[in-house]
C-alpha cells in the first residue's frame, strides 16, 4: 500500500510540474507594446503663473507619474519634455532625465525654458508636459498622454525709456539719453543735469506714441519743476553737474541723487600717443549708459591703446585679454598687439572712425566714419 501512495504522488507531481511548465513561472515580458507612463499630477487645465522673487527659491509643481508594467523587474529612464500647445511636440525643450517617477520644476528654471521658445513675458500660454519611458533599445519607448497647462511666465529683459530735452542732450531724439530698467518698472541711469533746461520721458527714441511729462507724476524731486511750457516738461533747477535719476513707473516717483561723472579714456599710439590718461591726445569717451561708453576719433594703422577708467595710469584699465578671456566680441580691426600689456593693436587703414566698449558684456565695436 504504501508503495502505491508513493506511486500516485509521484505521478501527480509530474503533472503538476508539466501544467506549470506548459503555463508560466512568472509574469509575462511585454517587450512589445509596454504601457505607457501616465501621469498623476498637475492635472490638465491648471494655471501658474511664476514669480521673479521666487525664482531661485521655490517650485512651481511637482510632476507625477504611474510607472509602467512591463512584465518583469525594471528601471526606465523618463525624459520629461514641453512645448507649445498644438506643436505636437515638434519642438520638445528637455525638461529633465531621471529614473524617478516624480520630478519638482524650479521656478527660474520653468521660467528660462519658456523664455528660450521666444514665449512673452507676463502672457499666459498654453502649454503640454509629457513623459517617455525607456528601458532599453530592443523595449519599444512609450510616450504618456499630455496634460495641457496654462503658464504665464516673467520678463527678464525690459525696454529702457529715454530722456530727451537740453537738460540732458538736446531736443533731438538722436541725441535721446537711454534710461535702462533695473527691475520691472524701474529706470535709472548716470546723466549730466544742465541748471535752467528742460527734458521730458519718452517710451522711444521718437516723439510718439509714448512719453511722460511733469504732471504725470505723482512724486517729483524738488530740483524739478513744472517748465509749464506747452507740453509741461521737467525743468532743472539744481546745479549743473552729474545726477543718478530713478523713475517708478508704479508709483510714479522721480528722484535724483548726485553722482560722480562716469569716465573712460583711450590712450596710445593707435589715437596719437601713449598720453597720460585725461591729458594730451588721450580721447575722453561719452558715456551712454553703465558699462557703456562711445566716442568718435582717428585712429593710426598698426598703433596701440587701451581704455582707462580714470585720469591717470591707475588703478583700473582694459585691455584685450580683458575682452577676449571672457569671450566677448572684439572688432575684427583689433587684435592683440602682444606687448608688455596686451594692449589692442589697430590693424585698419588710418581714418576717423566710431568706437563703442561696453565692459559689462565684454564688446568692443567699430565703424569707419
Amino acid at each position: 500500500m504504501k508503495k502505491l501512495t508513493l506511486l500516485v504522488l509521484s505521478i501527480f507531481s509530474i503533472v503538476m510540474f508539466s501544467s506549470c511548465d506548459k503555463g508560466q513561472l512568472g509574469p509575462v515580458a511585454n517587450t512589445t507594446d509596454p504601457e505607457a507612463p501616465s501621469i498623476t499630477s498637475p492635472s490638465s487645465g491648471e494655471s501658474y503663473t511664476l514669480s521673479r522673487n521666487q525664482a531661485d527659491t521655490a517650485t512651481v509643481m511637482t510632476l507625477k507619474w504611474l510607472k509602467p508594467d512591463y512584465g518583469f523587474t525594471s528601471a526606465p529612464t523618463y525624459d520629461i519634455q514641453l512645448d507649445v500647445a498644438g506643436n505636437n511636440f515638434s519642438d520638445a525643450t528637455e525638461v529633465a532625465s531621471i529614473q524617478d517617477t516624480a520630478y519638482s520644476i524650479a521656478v527660474g528654471d520653468l521660467n528660462k525654458m519658456l523664455l528660450s521658445k521666444n514665449l512673452a513675458g507676463g502672457q499666459a500660454h498654453s502649454i503640454e508636459i509629457r513623459v517617455l519611458a525607456t528601458i532599453s533599445d530592443s523595449v519599444q519607448t512609450t510616450v504618456s498622454s499630455p496634460v495641457a497647462l496654462s503658464i504665464t511666465p516673467f520678463q527678464t529683459d525690459f525696454p529702457p525709456i529715454y530722456m530727451i530735452g537740453t537738460a540732458v542732450s538736446a531736443w533731438d531724439p538722436g541725441q535721446a539719453v537711454i534710461v535702462p530698467s533695473t527691475e520691472p518698472n524701474v529706470y535709472s541711469t548716470l546723466a549730466e543735469f544742465t541748471n535752467g533746461e528742460a527734458f521730458r520721458f519718452f517710451g522711444q527714441e521718437d516723439w510718439g506714441p509714448d512719453s511722460w511729462n511733469y504732471p504725470y507724476f505723482s512724486t517729483v524731486d524738488n530740483l524739478f519743476v513744472n517748465a509749464n511750457d506747452n507740453d509741461s516738461n521737467f525743468q532743472f533747477t539744481g546745479q549743473t553737474g552729474w545726477y543718478k535719476v530713478t523713475v517708478n513707473m508704479d508709483d510714479k516717483s522721480v528722484s535724483l541723487e548726485a553722482a560722480d561723472e562716469p569716465i573712460m579714456y583711450m590712450t596710445g599710439s593707435g589715437i596719437g600717443g601713449w598720453n597720460e590718461p585725461g591729458t594730451g591726445e588721450s580721447v575722453k569717451m561719452t558715456y551712454v549708459q553703465d558699462g557703456v561708453f562711445e566716442a568718435t576719433t582717428e585712429f593710426n594703422k598698426d598703433g596701440a591703446f587701451r581704455f582707462f577708467a580714470q585720469a591717470g595710469w591707475g588703478p583700473t584699465s582694459y585691455n584685450y585679454p580683458y575682452f577676449s578671456d571672457n569671450d566677448g566680441t572684439i572688432d575684427e580691426l583689433l587684435i592683440n598687439a602682444e606687448d608688455g600689456d596686451k594692449n589692442f593693436q589697430f590693424t585698419g587703414e588710418t581714418k576717423n572712425y566710431y568706437v563703442k566698449v561696453n565692459i559689462n558684456d565684454y564688446i568692443v565695436e567699430m565703424e569707419a566714419k
